[in-house]
């Protein structure tokens, strides 16, 4: 095999995957992974499925590590490795002293001064991060994993107390070298300035949110990103120092080497920044004893050392990128032929081709399509790199008498170059919000892709069977729809509110947005935004209010903005409460003993006259999809259900009135809706208690199981023709469409890619192309 490091590489990775993903009994799979071993004879397939089993055991070692963590109040020495500002205080990145195997985050509230090295001890309460509730969604355990994070721990400042400095040398002096430039940095520049400079140096998150955007809007966010980008600055710009100073070609190379490594260490290993490192090395060490190498087997090597300091470090982003931009740069832009363009065409085409691969990924992510990308890329890049060198230059010379303040004073005023071409640009830069690719998208596009560049005339030569394929799908895909129809109503983990999705082909209706009383609230543009998002949800038909307090409908303007709906379908004068409250002006339809017709589902709703207060006017109504309901009841209480009791109210799921209340949910309500199920949303350890003991006591005693937000997070449920079934996001089940993609790309990544007799064939068909 010519590239094997390729494929064991691609394996380990599946191995973390599938680990993390499947509950998998640990024992069972090794067993038959080493009864396969047995019997297997060429050595590349012993490689690939040791390298799969592996990563099993890797990943499940490291799984085992951070379940043993105690998540109690805990005091403990911790070292210092890296402070960041916040509102509420300050936060750490640290190390326990006497368990120094993973890292901790720990939030101090108030005023504290501690500095890389320091040795503090701290009294608090140490807890495990907490995944996302709602799928797709930024997955923050997974983040502080991919960073060694396995713990959290909150302490008051008047609990912590500084006893030392860590007796360790060597971080001793990596501390005091990163000390020394942040205050080279503070000391010299104005703040943003000096934030921008450690962001893109030092790998410290400072920038500003709207300088952010600004610049995630031209396209140039990897700029922000400690990266191959930067290493090969760096690289050159070193390079360039060595030639002009006549170095020998030997102490050239190891000071280059040298000096990589040592950057590399003072950043922490980031994965991008040990890639492009790693990449360099290997090419200098080759050229230089004319070794055989392949920059193709460099990446994937590098990318397998990644994984194997941490299996975590696949939810990276930026390794994510970094590998990917790499190898585009790599395996795709020669086939573009662009060393016979000129100038500025070939600059624009390099930079529309690996934006363009880029992009599915970037959407899966981000779900945004940044129209300014080309701006970015031709005009303030080169800006860019004259400010960042001109920087690194002032950082190693400055020092210089008379020398260091020319050289200051250049480097601020690239910066200020830098602000203005931004700043400039942006005018003519936006982008645009689209809903997510999926997993089998993303693989679908990379793998056509890696037909057309590789084996294009067997492509061509199996267009008939691609198209009876592709047909075949499309076929079972419509008649399957045709058969079930199924109509899909999420409730979303809002928090401490409600926000309900109805979704079939054709419409989608948004019952409540959620929301909150507090003034800064941001569950609209966090958490509800994102979700319908990665549901493919672009736009939506209809947007219904249960009632107008803020949990229900605070992120209402939000909505009307990004998903603009047709309308907004509530009870009488709604439209003027909601112009009076969310200064508003926005479609009506007032919803008054009327039924909406979709197709799959209709809405019956129900009103109650003579009823006072907000919660009790909610709407209620039953959604009908088939042969199943599901009945919403807003936040009634014991009053409003009443009202309700002579109504067709019977259905087999519960949308549980007031988040569960205790003043809701009466036994004679319950009796007569009678579901087999109740769907709660309602926020984690809220202030009110929801919901309430003797609430969740009374519908166990009538056999009616109750599924929470707070507890299993989102809450899908399916109905089609043949019945409905519920699904939660927590505790997690078997992600079924992603185990399926993975399977199914294997299967096809073996036959057209490792399979001996495939290759041999593809190649026979290609070889005239």
């Amino acid at each position: 095999m010519k590239r094997p490091i390729i494929f064991v590489t691609i394996f380990f990775a599946l191995g973390i995957v599938l680990t993390e993903k499947l509950n998998i009994n640990f024992f069972l799979v090794y067993a038959v992974g080493l009864l396969l071993l047995l019997f297997i004879k060429k050595r590349w397939q012993m490689m690939v499925l040791f390298a799969f089993l592996s990563a099993i055991l890797l990943t499940d070692y490291q799984n085992n590590k951070i379940s043993k963590i105690n998540a109690a109040d805990n005091s403990g020495n911790y070292i210092i490795e890296s402070v960041t500002d916040e509102e509420y205080g300050k936060s750490y990145i640290a190390k326990n002293e006497s368990e120094n195997i993973y890292k901790t985050k720990i939030r101090i509230f108030g005023n504290t001064d501690y500095r890389p090295g320091d040795l503090v001890e701290i009294k608090g309460k140490v807890s495990l991060p907490e995944e996302n509730s709602n799928p797709g969604l930024f997955n923050y355990k997974n983040y502080l994993k991919s960073n060694k994070i396995y713990a959290l721990l909150d302490a008051d400042h008047y609990n912590t107390v500084k006893i030392g400095e860590t007796n360790n040398i060597i971080l001793k002096f990596k501390y005091s070298i990163l000390d020394g430039a942040n205050q080279l940095l503070d000391n010299n520049f104005e703040k943003d300035h000096s934030n921008f400079l450690k962001t893109v140096f030092l790998g410290e998150d400072r920038i500003e949110e709207t300088e952010k955007e600004q610049i995630r809007e031209l396209g140039i966010a990897h700029l922000l990103a400690i990266s191959g980008f930067h290493i090969s600055l760096l690289y050159s710009f070193i390079q360039f120092l060595l030639i002009k100073a006549n170095i020998p070609r030997n102490t050239s190379m190891i000071v280059i080497i040298v000096g990589l490594w040592f950057y590399a260490y003072l950043l922490s290993w980031i994965p991008s920044v040990f890639r492009a490192v790693f990449m360099i090395t290997a090419i200098l060490i080759s050229s230089r004893y004319y070794l055989p190498w392949d920059r193709m087997n460099i990446l994937f090597l590098s990318l397998l050392i990644n994984l194997l300091r941490n299996p975590f470090a696949i939810y990276d982003i930026g390794l994510q990128f970094s590998h990917l931009a790499a190898y585009i740069i790599i395996a795709v832009i020669p086939r573009f032929r662009l060393q016979e363009e000129k100038g500025l065409v070939s600059l624009i085409k390099f930079s529309a081709i690996v934006y363009i691969f880029l992009l599915p990924v970037q959407l899966y992510y981000f779900n945004e399509i940044q129209l300014g990308f080309l701006l970015g890329n031709i005009i303030i890049v080169p800006v860019f790199v004259l400010a960042i060198l001109s920087a690194a230059i002032y950082i190693l010379f400055g020092f210089i008498p008379l020398v260091g303040a020319g050289l200051l004073y250049f480097t601020k005023w690239s910066l200020n170059l830098l602000d203005w071409t931004i700043e400039g640009a942006s005018l003519f830069a936006s982008s645009i919000t689209i809903p997510s690719f999926s997993l089998m998208g993303i693989l679908c596009f990379y793998f056509l892709c890696f037909l057309y560049f590789y084996h294009r005339r067997a492509l061509l030569q199996c267009k008939r069977i691609l198209f009876i394929a592709i047909s075949i799908i499309l076929f079972f895909d419509a008649f399957s729809y045709y058969l079930f129809k199924p109509v899909t109503v999420t409730m979303i983990d809002i928090g401490q509110g409600d926000s309900i999705l109805i979704k079939n082909r054709e419409d989608t209706l948004l019952v409540d947005t959620g929301g909150s009383f507090w003034e800064n609230d941001s569950t609209g543009e966090y958490i509800l935004k994102p979700t319908l998002l990665k549901k493919g949800v672009g736009s939506l038909d209809y947007v219904l209010l249960s009632h107008f307090d803020e949990d229900h409908a605070g992120n209402i303007e939000m909505i009307m903005r990004e998903f603009k709906p047709k309308a907004v379908i509530g009870r009488k004068n709604g439209k003027e409460i909601i112009k009076e409250k969310y200064n508003l002006n926005v479609p009506y339809i007032e919803l008054e003993n009327s039924i909406l017709d979709f197709n799959s589902f209709q809405i019956i709703n129900y009103f109650a006259k003579d009823v006072k207060d907000e919660n009790n006017n909610s709407l209620v109504f039953k959604m009908k999809a088939h042969n199943s309901a599901i009945l919403f009841a807003g936040d009634i209480e014991k009053e409003a259900e009443e009202k309700y009791l002579d109504k067709d109210i019977e259905s087999d799921i519960l949308k549980v009135p007031h988040h569960g209340s205790k003043t809701s949910s009466t036994e004679k309500f319950l009796d007569k809706v009678n579901p087999k199920l109740g769907i709660v949303s309602v926020g984690r350890n809220n202030m009110y208690g929801f919901p309430h003991k003797e609430v969740i006591e009374r519908y166990n005693k009538k056999g009616i199981p109750l599924l929470r937000t707070d507890e299993q997070g989102e809450i899908e449920i399916i109905i089609h023709r043949f019945g409905l079934k519920a699904y939660t996001y927590w505790p997690k089940e078997v992600d079924k469409d992603i185990i399926f993609s993975i399977l199914v790309w294997t299967i096809v990544f073996y036959i057209l890619v490792i399979s001996e007799r495939t290759r041999d064939e593809l190649h026979r068909w290609s070889k005239t192309d």
